[in-house]
């Protein structure tokens, strides 16, 4: 089965994102029982998802922690949504219609338009960046992720080893589970730090 699934992934098609998705379940089962370490290499491929083109590690969004975790978390995140939209994400390389809130983000709208795939990309990025982007980076700075950083990051050492740095960063220190930008780990309950209220 797990040759099947690398021969089917192995081509970025939509083909492979369905299968993904509808057997995203069994997959992740082998995984967690520690049968297929080829695997979980190649799901650190697709998490290129929790990349935002602005610098924005989704991994630590807490719409997409709610997501992906459950739990306390999306109860919370359910009281914040609209009621005409669901509760969904799987990261800003993979924003549809069906997301939420980002499903129509201006950032992503600019880089699609200009052709580029990350802000550094454009001439504005060396003036501080267009006005958009400013105003994301300085919301950004308030929950400790430094955009300007990251994508300089990315721009001088690849999105892999981005990535790696950014699951290692977003961890709680107690329960070692990936954390969102809330002030408390919502698996174990540490607090990560002081609110900012």
């Amino acid at each position: 089965m797990i040759h099947r699934i690398f021969t089917y992934f192995s081509l970025p098609s939509a083909g492979a994102r369905r299968y993904w998705e509808s057997n995203r379940l069994n997959v992740m089962r082998l995984i967690a029982a520690g049968r297929s370490p080829l695997l979980r290499e190649w799901l650190k491929m697709i998490n290129k998802n929790l990349v935002g083109g602005c610098g924005h590690y989704c991994g630590a969004c807490s719409i997409y922690r709610a997501c992906e975790d459950g739990g306390e978390l999306l109860e919370v995140m359910e009281k914040s949504r609209p009621p005409d939209r669901n509760l969904h994400c799987r990261g800003c390389q993979a924003v549809d219609e069906t997301c939420w809130p980002c499903n129509h983000c201006e950032i992503r709208e600019c880089l699609d338009a200009k052709g580029f795939e990350f802000c550094y990309e454009c001439d504005e990025f060396e003036k501080g960046g267009c006005e958009e982007w400013q105003r994301l980076a300085e919301g950004h700075v308030k929950i400790g992720m430094n955009l300007r950083e990251n994508l300089l990051f990315i721009k001088s050492e690849g999105v892999e080893k981005w990535l790696e740095k950014q699951d290692k960063r977003w961890r709680c220190p107690s329960c070692g589970k990936p954390v969102s930008e809330e002030e408390k780990c919502y698996q174990c309950g540490a607090q990560l730090r002081q609110g900012s209220h």
